[in-house]
């Protein structure tokens, strides 16, 4: 661990409790050049994986939000059902969260300054796909819908093509990058 973070101790130790029964004594600050590697080594290694929103520390006095990422980059028709339907239900996980993220803040109770104003946002989600796939079977055709509906559902996909050139696959993500902006 301290090879990605380095180790403030507290002098003294904080008493969270007021009986001593639990002390904080010192904080990690995760180094922000070390995070900001981890979370792009991510791209390369997951297969079907889904990421929820990250805060990733840009620079010492600085943070960032990560778009949640859904990962596509292995193959799909050679994964169970189970695996796929799972994998299918952590998308709709992520795109609850992304609408929650675009409601109005009013009445939950934020602190904010007088002068904030509420600006509209649009959700994104991060999609990478790698996949090898050279034919699209009944569990590619469930993953693509399930992209397509977020397209329709208004959620901006920020796509990594990572697919080869003669790929089903990467037909399928050049056709939602151009249907996405012709919606916009």
């Amino acid at each position: 661990m301290t090879t990605y973070s380095n180790f403030e101790a507290f002098n003294p130790k904080i008493d969270l409790t007021g009986d001593g029964s639990v002390l904080v004594t010192g904080v990690y600050h995760i180094k922000p050049d070390e995070a900001a590697a981890a979370e792009l080594k991510q791209y390369n290694i997951r297969d079907l994986f889904v990421k929820s929103f990250r805060i990733l520390p840009a620079t010492n006095n600085n943070i960032t939000v990560v778009n949640p990422t859904i990962y596509i980059q292995d193959t799909i028709e050679h994964k169970t059902g189970n695996k796929i339907s799972g994998f299918l239900r952590r998308i709709d996980q992520i795109v609850d969260d992304v609408n929650e993220m675009k409601k109005p803040l009013r009445g939950t109770g934020h602190v904010v300054p007088s002068d904030w104003r509420e600006k509209a946002y649009r959700p994104t989600i991060t999609v990478s796909v790698k996949c090898d796939d050279m034919s699209l079977g009944d569990k590619s055709h469930k993953v693509i819908s399930k992209l397509d509906n977020m397209i329709k559902s208004g959620i901006n996909i920020e796509f990594l093509n990572k697919c080869p050139e003669n790929s089903p696959w990467n037909q399928i993500v050049q056709s939602m990058i151009s249907q996405q902006h012709e919606r916009k």
